[in-house]
């Protein structure tokens, strides 16, 4: 190991790296071959310089190697063995850190440790992400508790891209967790030519903390791989023997960490709590059909996880682990930051398109598996058809289900709807999903983690239940419930105002714009802060009630811009205070990008950003942010009678993740059209045949949450976690059974806790739940399994990712607390 000289000199360490993106302007399967070719590079030449040392993280490369080079793959173990080949990074990929979820990343963690355990008897301690555009400010605890203790990456750039105190410092997450951060200076590779400038040009440091006695030096080709060549290697040795140079060392990235904390305790450096932005934020919105499918294969996957889980302690059935581990790293390896980010060509997305296909459909046969199961046992026997509608989250939920046309065939034209206590409840028909045919709506209130049975019954006449005791109210332009009172510019098309009845307060000046804006930028848009410039707006060509009966009433509203199209659906509910609005979109328009824009009347608001596991505060600059599926504005709330009253306003979807907020004015930015790959300074030819991205239809949903108080109160986390994963309609013969109408299997009523992971422990046969707490408190969360009749409970702190151990086969008993990676934490 290289020492510290004893006087003020910088020891370099030259780490050997071949940066590869299995995907970005090729598809995977070059991918696989350059990574094939660096890592055979990467050990021949270690062979040739005996103290060569060469470092390469992601899973999902070292398991090509051992599925089509056994023989490679025994090297790069002996070389490990050796210290010389030091594996890093120990997730699947380098994946796009602001777009995947908080339990992707706990699973990049879980199923990459698990790998270089199995097969190089190691935990991975340098978590390595050199290349990706922005890291998310909650990592740092799941990194920890992955076994993690430092973590690598190049950006954001220091000063150009944000303000770094030092390119070391703790990084710690909200909840107090900390990991040693470090920002490679100036690049992650470099080629032959220009590797003597390089070291050159590292050694002014402006950034080097005053105590610091070494410095990372990364050289090797990258991007399509390469690594270190004989050239590179030649360079380095003739840097070696210059006697004016400072000290120079082949290294790995382990044992720099090692030196440098020789005489730099980490506790000495500055604290950031903060998530580490920005570069290319063009890249929250490129490409909406990956980020979309992403989050769609994200929730399948935990709610499939969740029913399987349910079947094996349920029914017995197989555990559907093995399945659900390999959709999962299908999922986390299309994560990888060249291809959630949306900057590959348009021939590698076929290739992610169909993955994700592939893990749909693998999760729709786990969940159908075991509602099927469960289905067949329920007690059916009676009048009309049984319609059980399934709750995949472990909360209560009242939320709209839509029963398809088919059901029309068993019982004629006209149906009501029955509760499980024999009770009529409201319904009505709304436009269906085939032409001619009606479906039916109801409102389902629905246990946790568990299903309630309805049954359709036919009607002798006409007439259906309609009384309610909540009003509801639609004519063009108007719709009123007992909470809301939305009136729509028939000129426009905006919302122009959303009374809050209950509040006595008008909480928008416009809503729902939609922003045309300039977009000249490439495919990363480069230098962009954010999008400022209009280059007009849709305009209403027409609007007119929809739906309306006893259950919702909906407004339809119609516009036009240039050659595209936009059809907005805008509905209340008698029974509950959502607000719903889906977008169908029918996008034509290159380099420009769209947002839906709300005005509100907030003062003095503070914005509040969704992210993996957690939400952060941003400044309101205007400036495009990267966030998860909600975004809220909460102030001094809007002014009456010069009286400040507390308010907020958050926006929920099910599909973006980029953002602005201004003053009163929240964007969520909904599709951008540049080149597909377009990386400046390469110019867009339009005589050349360019192809861009995201022209053609799409379909985003929205709820709109006024609030009175902070979103704390209104639970926004848990709001936008069933607007994801809504309630699950399956129709059921009569038949007799064992299970009640209406069962929970677990459920968590603490609503700060979002209880997201039940599944089966990877190496027993106990069971693990995971959650994380979403507002900021500290409680003791209680988990209920009525249909076994137990409970546990626990802690969790303030911002708390929380993993424990439960013994369904001993009474449903809580064993011990876990981190991400399964292993009970020590005491």
């Amino acid at each position: 190991m290289t020492k510290a000289p004893a006087s003020d000199t910088i020891t370099y360490h030259a780490i050997g790296h071949g940066h590869i993106d299995p995907v970005w302007l090729w598809r995977w399967q070059e991918g696989c071959e350059e990574i094939r070719a660096t890592f055979r590079s990467a050990l021949d030449r270690m062979k040739e310089t005996a103290d060569l040392c060469f470092i390469a993280g992601s899973a999902a490369f070292y398991k090509w190697i051992l599925e089509i080079d056994p023989p490679m793959f025994r090297e790069i173990q002996d070389r490990v063995r050796e210290g010389r080949w030091n594996v890093v990074g120990g997730w699947i990929v380098e994946p796009d850190c602001n777009i995947p979820g908080g339990e992707s990343f706990v699973r990049h963690g879980l199923y990459g440790q698990r790998f270089f355990r199995t097969h190089f008897h190691l935990t991975v301690t340098e978590g390595f992400n050199p290349d990706a555009f922005g890291h998310a400010g909650t990592l740092p605890q799941i990194l920890k508790k992955s076994g993690f203790s430092t973590y690598t990456y190049m950006r954001p750039a220091p000063d150009t891209e944000m303000k770094y105190p030092y390119l070391h410092f703790q990084w710690e997450a909200r909840d107090g967790s900390r990991v040693l951060a470090g920002c490679i200076p100036i690049c992650y590779d470099v080629r032959p030519e220009e590797l003597e400038r390089r070291f050159y040009d590292l050694q002014p440091g402006p950034y080097r903390h005053p105590d610091q006695r070494h410095e990372m030096f990364f050289f090797g080709i990258g991007n399509h791989g390469g690594g270190p060549t004989k050239k590179c290697i030649r360079i380095i040795q003739d840097l070696q023997s210059d006697r004016n140079n400072p000290p120079i060392c082949f290294s790995t990235l382990s044992r720099y960490y090692q030196c440098l904390l020789e005489n730099l305790p980490a506790d000495s450096l500055p604290v950031v709590q903060t998530d580490l932005q920005h570069h290319a934020r063009g890249c929250y919105t490129a490409h909406s059909e990956v980020k979309r499918l992403n989050r769609q294969c994200e929730h399948s996957l935990v709610q499939a996880e969740r029913w399987s889980t349910i079947g094996t302690v349920l029914q017995h059935l197989p555990d559907g682990g093995e399945n659900i581990r390999e959709a999962w790293e299908t999922v986390l390896f299309n994560q990888f930051h060249d291809i959630l980010a949306g900057t590959s060509i348009e021939a590698a997305y076929q290739d992610v398109r169909n993955a994700y296909g592939s893990v749909l459909l693998t999760t729709d046969k786990i969940r159908n598996r075991v509602i099927q199961e469960i289905a067949k046992r329920i007690d059916t026997t009676g009048e009309g058809r049984s319609i059980v509608v399934f709750n995949p989250l472990p909360w209560r939920i009242t939320s709209p289900v839509r029963v398809p046309s088919s059901i029309k065939r068993f019982l004629g034209r006209f149906l009501s709807i029955m509760d499980d206590s024999g009770k009529e409840i409201p319904s009505q028909d709304i436009v269906g999903q085939q032409v001619g045919n009606r479906d039916l709506l109801f409102l389902a209130d629905v246990p946790g983690l568990g299903y309630r049975t309805y049954r359709g019954i036919p009607l002798t006449g006409t007439a259906r239940k309609q009384e309610g005791k909540q009003m509801l109210h639609v004519e063009s332009g108007l719709l009123e419930n007992d909470y809301w009172r939305i009136c729509v510019d028939q000129h426009t098309g905006e919302i122009v105002s959303l009374f809050d009845k209950k509040n006595g307060i008008d909480t928008l000046e416009r809503g729902l714009s939609l922003c045309v804006m300039a977009d000249q930028s490439d495919t990363w848009s480069h230098g962009i802060d954010g999008w400022r410039v209009e280059d007009g707006r849709f305009q209403l060509r027409s609007v007119r009630v929809l739906d309306s009966g006893p259950c919702m009433a909906t407004l339809r509203m119609i516009y036009e811009y240039n050659k595209s199209s936009a059809e907005i659906h805008l509905s209340l509910y008698r029974d509950i205070r959502d607000i719903h609005a889906t977008l169908y979109l029918n996008w034509q328009e290159c380099c420009r990008l769209l947002k839906i824009g709300f005005e509100t009347r907030i003062v003095d608001g503070r914005a509040t950003f969704d992210v993996p596991y957690g939400c952060i505060e941003r400044v309101k600059t205007g400036n495009e942010e990267p966030g998860q599926s909600w975004i809220d504005l909460t102030g001094n709330g809007i002014t009456i009678n010069n009286e400040s009253i507390p308010y907020g306003f958050s926006v929920i979807n099910d599909c973006k993740f980029g953002y602005d907020v201004f003053d009163r004015t929240i964007r969520v930015s909904l599709v951008r059209s540049p080149a597909y790959a377009h990386h400046d300074p390469a110019r867009v030819d339009a005589s050349e045949p360019i192809r861009y991205m995201d022209l053609g239809e799409q379909t985003i949903r929205f709820a709109l949450v006024p609030h009175s108080g902070p979103w704390q109160g209104a639970h926004i986390p848990r709001k936008a976690w069933e607007l994801n994963e809504p309630l699950w309609l399956h129709q059921e013969s009569a038949h007799s059974g064992d299970l009640p109408l209406s069962v929970s299997f677990a459920e968590c009523g603490n609503e700060h806790f979002i209880l997201t992971v039940m599944k089966m422990a990877e190496d027993d046969d106990t069971l693990v739940l995971r959650g994380y707490e979403s507002e900021g408190k500290e409680g003791t969360v209680v988990v209920r399994f009525p249909y076994w009749n137990r409970e546990v409970s626990f802690p969790v702190s303030p911002h708390e990712i929380k993993t424990i151990r439960v013994t369904p086969k001993e009474g449903w008993e809580l064993v011990e607390e876990l981190n991400l990676l399964e292993d009970k934490i020590k005491d």
